[in-house]
């Protein structure tokens, strides 16, 4: 799994630098709703996720070296 040393804060979004140029990022969503984030990769995709969906990815990654 790639490391992610440069996490910044600018703008209101955090970004995972690795180094390479684009950087994925995480912000809150624009339009309105409340606890809803946009996670754009660097390759120009993007995906809407609310607070408990983030929370679930994060307990996923606590488990990811068991699959």
């Amino acid at each position: 799994m790639k490391s992610y040393e440069n996490i910044k804060i600018e703008n209101r979004e955090i970004l995972l630098c690795c180094g390479r140029g684009r950087c994925p990022s995480i912000k809150r969503d624009e339009s309105g709703k409340e606890n809803t984030f946009k996670i754009s990769d660097d390759f120009g995709g993007s995906i809407l996720l609310d607070i408990d969906q983030l929370n679930a990815i994060k307990e996923a990654l606590e488990n990811i070296n068991d699959i």
